[in-house]
């Protein structure tokens, strides 16, 4: 999940980046604020490529597994303090699509098209997905959640088993 909001919004960052000197509004701050976000993003990703190869590789190679229990550990405990910094930054995404292609200039109106009647923000989803537990008012979000058509369905299906592991 977080790799592919790290791809979304590197794209949208070098849009940023590119409109920077013509479009009010853009400071530099915000820049390396984003190049902060992308790089912690990135951070997470690394640690889950490694993870991945080193299962890969005990597997491929017949490695005994005491070997690389310590290493997976430290890996897994270094992901877990990545993931749970990056969630608790409060700065975890947030969506658009482009529907037309074409120039941006300066001056330029941007403008919502469409709204989601049942719209959840990004914050609300991330806190969401932290919790540890959830209380009634969450549970009526996460159903909320749940008819948003723009969320993903692998997501959908996460929130699903939180408020009803059973699957009935």
């Amino acid at each position: 999940m977080i790799h592919r909001i790290r791809i979304a919004f590197k794209k949208f960052r070098y849009m940023v980046e590119a409109l920077s000197g013509i479009m009010p509004g853009i400071s530099d701050r915000q820049v390396r604020a984003m190049q902060a976000y992308q790089k912690s993003m990135g951070k997470i990703q690394d640690v889950e490529v490694l993870l991945a190869r080193l299962e890969k590789f005990v597997k491929r190679e017949d490695v005994t597994e005491g070997l690389l229990s310590s290493f997976r550990r430290n890996m897994l405990s270094r992901r877990a303090s990545l993931v749970k910094r990056f969630l608790a930054s409060g700065r975890s995404g947030f969506y658009l699509a482009v529907t037309k292609e074409g120039e941006v200039g300066a001056g330029d109106a941007f403008k919502r098209l469409a709204r989601d009647a049942h719209e959840v923000p990004v914050s609300e989803i991330t806190r969401l997905y932290i919790a540890k537990s959830y209380k009634n008012a969450d549970l009526a979000m996460v159903r909320r959640l749940l008819n948003v058509s723009a969320v993903p369905e692998d997501w959908k299906s996460y929130f699903r088993d939180r408020i009803d592991p059973t699957g009935a």
